[in-house]
């Protein structure tokens, strides 16, 4: 199965749409000749699709006009980090995606503040509990926790804060696509995670708190 260029476009969109005006590039879509690839980034996650693209020539192309960008668009392969420390199988995300939005809605919500965090800013813990792989919200706030995974291997301690907007619309991306699993890689605290089934890839990058 590969994700069709519609879908892919679809939710590429949602990352452009967030890239300022000192970076026009990366408001476009890499239309990447070798491998067929299609990738976006807002510096802050990348999507990446591979065989989807049947273009002869590499071209960055605005999701939502559909005209083309000028610029050279950023080596993006260097950042794909690979030998993770952990892998977890992401089963049923048809079902994970409708858990992890009241979840991430719950994130917003502090014990001690009146009004909840921002749309898109709450933040939330990845973590471990033996072989199971958690979403947890983050100390201070409405508890809750959501087990999204599950290893196959030994238990490998796993801490990673990250947004929770960012982790739920790479699984949905997934989900469109019309995948029912995927398996997260982790690569350390410091590192970003990678979601990927075959030729479908999405990262994001962890939220250094203090």
């Amino acid at each position: 199965m590969t994700i069709s260029y519609t879908t892919f476009i679809k939710h590429a969109s949602k990352l452009t749409k967030h890239v300022g005006e000192a970076r026009p590039v990366l408001q476009g879509v890499f239309h990447r000749a070798k491998g067929g690839a299609l990738i976006a980034t807002d510096s802050h996650r990348l999507y990446k699709a591979t065989g989807v693209y049947s273009g002869g020539t590499d071209a960055v192309i605005n999701p939502v006009t559909g005209e083309t960008i000028d610029g050279v668009y950023p080596d993006t392969d260097k950042i794909i980090p690979d030998n993770p420390k952990a892998e977890f199988q992401l089963e049923s995300i048809d079902r994970i995606v409708p858990m992890l939005k009241p979840f991430s809605e719950l994130a917003r919500y502090s014990r001690y503040e009146d009004k909840p965090d921002k749309k898109g800013d709450q933040l939330i813990d990845l973590v471990t509990a033996f072989k199971d792989l958690i979403t947890k919200t983050r100390k201070n706030y409405v508890p809750a926790k959501l087990v999204i995974g599950g290893s196959n291997g030994e238990d490998t301690p796993v801490s990673e804060t990250l947004r929770a907007t960012y982790l739920l619309e790479a699984l949905d991306l997934f989900r469109d696509a019309g995948y029912d699993g995927a398996t997260l890689q982790y690569f350390g605290e410091t590192r970003p995670i990678v979601i990927i089934h075959d030729e479908l890839l999405a990262l994001i990058m962890p939220v250094w708190t203090f």
